[in-house]
């Protein structure tokens, strides 16, 4: 439970939880939720449940409206190699992981006036939880440093591998039972697809990060 807020009428708080919920025999693991519990008669209701993604953030308007912030990634159709969008320096990648189809994104930060070039170093950047995710947006904290590192000549992938948020449910829960063999396999195939575009050297590769990233190190 995370993130508690009073209601503008003081008889709900509202509040971010992950949610466990049972299938046969185990659990499946969500994404993050957000409820609201009645304090007056101890009723919980699950809010924004049309709302399919990962949850981020809450508000509650002078109005009494319920805002939220959601993490929506697009689904998207198969296909059999890279496809790159232009973001400034960085471009976001889609690739497949032909093991078990799944489909993987991510991001490619480019070393500074090295925009789309070849053979460059590789680092990879895994990102903590494993319930959490790499975005392509601009974000001031500690454990965000690819473009420091992409600043210092390498070219860094950030890949939102199995477990990751914003992709459903099913993609979370997937890590629950391979926490390190299954988003492992999407890394490698993402690895193994810039090799084979010559876009990375082979012999010129680093991994790291924090938390779940150390693990997956």
């Amino acid at each position: 439970m995370q993130r508690l807020q009073l209601s503008n009428d003081g008889k709900h708080v509202l509040y971010q939880q992950y949610t466990r919920t049972p299938i046969d025999t185990g659990f499946n693991d969500t994404q993050r939720r957000l409820l609201s519990f009645g304090l007056v008669n101890g009723s919980i209701e699950h809010l924004a449940k049309d709302f399919i993604r990962n949850i981020v953030g809450h508000a509650i308007d002078f109005d009494g409206n319920q805002l939220i912030r959601g993490q929506h990634t697009q689904s998207l159709m198969k296909i059999n190699c890279l496809v790159i969008e232009k973001c400034h320096e960085r471009k976001c990648i889609t690739g497949i992981n032909d093991e078990d189809n799944a489909i993987i994104e991510g991001i490619l930060h480019y070393p500074p006036h090295n925009f789309e070039a070849k053979n460059l170093p590789l680092f990879i950047l895994i990102h903590g939880g494993p319930y959490d995710a790499s975005l392509n947006a601009f974000e001031a904290n500690w454990y965000n440093w690819a473009p420091l590192a992409a600043s210092n000549d390498w070219l860094v992938l950030e890949s939102n591998d199995c477990g990751s948020t914003g992709y459903g449910d099913q993609f979370v829960d997937q890590v629950r039972r391979q926490p390190l063999s299954r988003p492992g396999r999407d890394i490698l195939a993402a690895v193994d697809r810039l090799v084979m575009d010559e876009i990375v050297v082979p012999n010129r590769l680093a991994v790291g990060d924090y938390s779940y990233g150390d693990f997956m190190t």
